[in-house]
Parts: structure tokens; C-alpha cells; sequence
């Protein structure tokens, strides 16, 4: 974000013994009883701020607490999101924490994780303001805080910045007196990320959609009407095709019973995000060299299985709203799978899965960690696999020094531990 607000806080007490706790509700003191531990916020005046059985009467798309089935659920959702989606976070385990500071502050609390996700990647992007200050929201003012060098709030811990970040979104953002009132996410990005209003919009209620979507009436469909009206102008498969995207190229890509080739009969569709010819056109706020293995993979994943001419740019334009900091949003894939016709499976870790569906004429996309591709992440796709159980890449990502990834077999060991496998999803027609 890049409007300073000042906003004041109040002192936050963490109280960890049964002794402690009072003034609580059943259900909280039910998962207490658990082992499960929550803030109690102490205002001053008594314990009005911890968790409690309140309940909201906001939209899921909504900054106001939402209208949620119980409390207990919209913890589990959002503890379970953020495991999901950055296991490696410091905010895993703090769903209640999140959960307790919307109840005081009457502020939606997916989408305080919504900012965090989108910022700083739930606290794990490698930057200043994670690393040092403990500022995943990119938060530029609030008062009684100091600021790091590049104006970003600084916090004590991860853990304590949940509930003055989330003070500071109701006083500047939900709050009818607020400096931005708004009424939408959509008109909050406005002030909050100026500089890439759409794309910010939609990746908040991406987040917001996934962790709400099972637990608040009509979720999904007041989400994605928003997410529609904000992505009208990428327009449809159908539209592409009718603007003769879909490119008859005359070329035929058809997968043999191992998988695809790099040349000649059973060729895939095949490209570098460094090549010069769309290196340098932007993804997001990035460009396909920068940040584009994600998009890259899509590109020859639709291309190859649908028989399509179309380049990265085209798609990385279409689908620039699913870029993040940290890399394309998963949540990328099911949406080219809907567009384009194809089926497509979470295979979550299973190589013998991906197996299967490059033996079925599929392709599978892979997603790894750093180490033996990548020193911090990478997808690429699987393209096929040979009669001894090797695995063979398309590596979006690989320059003539790098070639050896495309033409070497890969063991289901090698990419698992050498490799640092992270997940997979396969897709066919």
C-alpha cells in the first residue's frame, strides 16, 4: 500500500493459563479445554476484546465481520488456509488470533489474512519488511509504532501485528468516520494498493472466497460476482476464439501412451519466459521473466492439450490478475481448466498419479521448492515419463546452461527430495 494512515491501539495482553482466562464464552472455553489458545484483548476497562461467540452480519465479500455458521469454523477455515496455501508461515495456528481482533474491531478477519497473503505472501516473501519488521500487511503508519528504513510499520512479532493491523484497516477503512471509508474491497484497494487496484482486488477476494466459501451463506456467488465484474474485460474462451486467438496453426499436438516430446512426432507446445520475443511483456505487476514459470506452464499445458497457436503474453494479459509477488495464485489453474474445457485433478504430492495422467495423453504442471531447479520456487510441467519410471520436464524456466532439465529423466526420488517436490496437478481433455 502506499497512503500513510495514522490510527491509535490498545495495549494487547495474551493470557496462557486456564487461570488466566475469564469473561470467555462456552465455545471458547470448549477449545480451550482442547488445547487450543486464544488472545484475550484487555482494553483497560475489563476483557472485552477476546474471542467470543459474536457473530457478524457482513457478506463474505464484505470488510465487516461476516455472517459466518460458528466461530469455531471460520478458525478451523482460516487456520487451514493458511496451512495450505504457505505451510512455512508464521501466522500457521493463528486462525483464532485473526478471528478474535475481527470480533473487536467488527473488521472481517479473511480479510485482514487476505492483506497479509497479498502483501508479503503470509509473512514468507524474502523481504525487509518480513525479515525485520514483522510487517506482512504492508502498513505504513500507525501511531505508537516506529517505522523500518523503507517506511514499513515495525513489529515485535508476526503475532503481534494481527490485532493493531486489524484496528487500523476498521478506524481508517470500515469505520463510516475512516480517512477511506469504503464500502467494498474493491474501493478499499483504491487506497490501500493504488497502484494495481484490479489485480489487488482480486486476489483479496480470491483469498477471502477460499476461506469463507463453506461457512457463510451465498459465499461463492456474491464473491465471484464481484470477481466477474472487475474481470469482465478478460473476456471468455469463446470471445478468444471468435477474435481468432484460438490461431489454427495448422500444428497438431497429440500425446503418445509416455507423454509428449520436445521434437519431433508427439511435440508439445513449448516456451521460455526468457525468450526475447515476450520476456520482457508484463504478468501482473511483473514481467514473464521476472515471474513467469506459472503462466508459462499454463501457456503449454492449454496450448498443447487444446491444439492452440496462442503465445505466453496472450495468456499472461488474460490471466494477469492471478500473478502474485510470490508467483502465480493456484487458484489459476482450476480457472484456465473452466475456461478451456479441460479436466483437471489435484494430485497433491502423488508421482504415480502424474504418472497415470501423462499415460492417459495429460500433461501434469509441478510445483517445487528450492533446490536442485530453483533456489526459492518453480513450476514447470511433467511432459512424459519412460518405460523405467523416469519423469521428463518442460521447463519454462531453463536457458542453454540449463538444458540438461529437459533431456534428463527424472526418478520419482530425485524430484521428491533433490528436487523438492510441492505438488502437482494434472490436466487432460
Amino acid at each position: 500500500m502506499k497512503r500513510i494512515l495514522t490510527v491509535s491501539f490498545s495495549i494487547i495482553l495474551l493470557l496462557t493459563s486456564s487461570s488466566n482466562v475469564f469473561a470467555i464464552s462456552q465455545n471458547q472455553r470448549n477449545l480451550y479445554s482442547q488445547g487450543v489458545l486464544y488472545y484475550n484483548y484487555n482494553d483497560g476497562v475489563g476483557c472485552n476484546n477476546q474471542l467470543t461467540d459474536y457473530i457478524g452480519t457482513g457478506p463474505a465479500n464484505g470488510l465487516t465481520f461476516p455472517d459466518v455458521t460458528s466461530v469455531s469454523d471460520l478458525v478451523n477455515n482460516i487456520n487451514q488456509y493458511i496451512y495450505n496455501t504457505r505451510p512455512n508461515s508464521p501466522f500457521v495456528n493463528m486462525g483464532a488470533k485473526f478471528v478474535a481482533a475481527g470480533q473487536a474491531y467488527k473488521v472481517n478477519p479473511a480479510l485482514v489474512v487476505a492483506l497479509a497473503y497479498k502483501e508479503e505472501g503470509l509473512g514468507t516473501a524474502d523481504t525487509y519488511s518480513n525479515n525485520v519488521s514483522h510487517d506482512s500487511f504492508g502498513v505504513t503508519g500507525i501511531a505508537g509504532f516506529s517505522n523500518d528504513k523503507y517506511g514499513f510499520v515495525v513489529f515485535d512479532s508476526f503475532e503481534a501485528s494481527i490485532d493493531p493491523v486489524t484496528k487500523y484497516v476498521s478506524d481508517g477503512y470500515v469505520k463510516s468516520s475512516g480517512t477511506y471509508y469504503s464500502t467494498s474491497v474493491h474501493q478499499m484497494m483504491t487506497h490501500y494498493t493504488p497502484d494495481g487496484i484490479d489485480a489487488a482486488t482480486q486476489i483479496t477476494l480470491d483469498v477471502m472466497n477460499k476461506i469463507l466459501d463453506p461457512i457463510v451463506s451465498n459465499a461463492n456467488s456474491s464473491v465471484d460476482q464481484t470477481l466477474s465484474d472487475i474481470q469482465s474485460a478478460c473476456g471468455t474462451s469463446n470471445q478468444s476464439s471468435q477474435n481468432g486467438a484460438s490461431g489454427a496453426s495448422g500444428v497438431s499436438y497429440n500425446g503418445s501412451a509416455n507423454g509428449f516430446s520436445l521434437t519431433g512426432s508427439s511435440t508439445m507446445a513449448h516456451y521460455y519466459q526468457y525468450d526475447p520475443k515476450w520476456a520482457n511483456s508484463p504478468y501482473g505487476a511483473w514481467s514473464i521473466a521476472d515471474n513467469g514459470c506459472g503462466i508459462m506452464s499454463v501457456t503449454m499445458v492449454v496450448d498443447t492439450l487444446k491444439n492452440l497457436n496462442l503465445t505466453p503474453d496472450y495468456y499472461a494479459n488474460r490471466y494477469a490478475a492471478y500473478d502474485t509477488a510470490q508467483g502465480s495464485l493456484w487458484s489459476l489453474f482450476p480457472k484456465v481448466a473452466a475456461d478451456y474445457g479441460l479436466h483437471k485433478t489435484d494430485l497433491g504430492v502423488s508421482l504415480s498419479s502424474a504418472a497415470d495422467y501423462i499415460r492417459s495423453g495429460g500433461l501434469v504442471i509441478i510445483s517445487v521448492r528450492a533446490g536442485a531447479f530453483t533456489s526459492s520456487g518453480h513450476l514447470m510441467v511433467i511432459r512424459a515419463i519412460d518405460s523405467s519410471g523416469k519423469f521428463y520436464l518442460a521447463n519454462p524456466g531453463d536457458t542453454n546452461n540449463q538444458s540438461h532439465t529437459e533431456t534428463t529423466g527424472y526418478s520419482a526420488s530425485y524430484l521428491i527430495n533433490q528436487g523438492a517436490l510441492y505438488h502437482l496437478w494434472g490436466f487432460k481433455k
